[in-house]
């Protein structure tokens, strides 16, 4: 589910997964799972639409990336 939804989006946020439901959006730990017969993100302790999520989420995180690649800070190896 995720991947269909990111190759349709076309995301270019780098996504990586850690662990069983665990992924790293960017700079964002985010555990995700399907509720519903429909992908959702645990957002503030609810759970979200992952649509939604991305929603809020994505232009934020562009913009950190962005900045730390600018700064020679960027390294989503150290991340995971």
């Amino acid at each position: 589910m995720l991947s269909g939804f990111l190759n349709e989006s076309e995301c270019r946020l780098p996504v990586a997964r850690l662990v069983d439901g665990y992924y790293l959006f960017g700079t964002l730990k985010v555990y995700l799972k399907i509720m519903g017969g429909s992908l959702v993100a645990k957002s503030g302790g609810a759970y979200v639409g992952f649509a939604e999520f991305m929603k809020l989420k994505f232009d934020s995180e562009i913009a950190k990336i962005d900045d730390m690649q600018k700064k020679g800070e960027w390294d989503q190896e150290a991340l995971i």
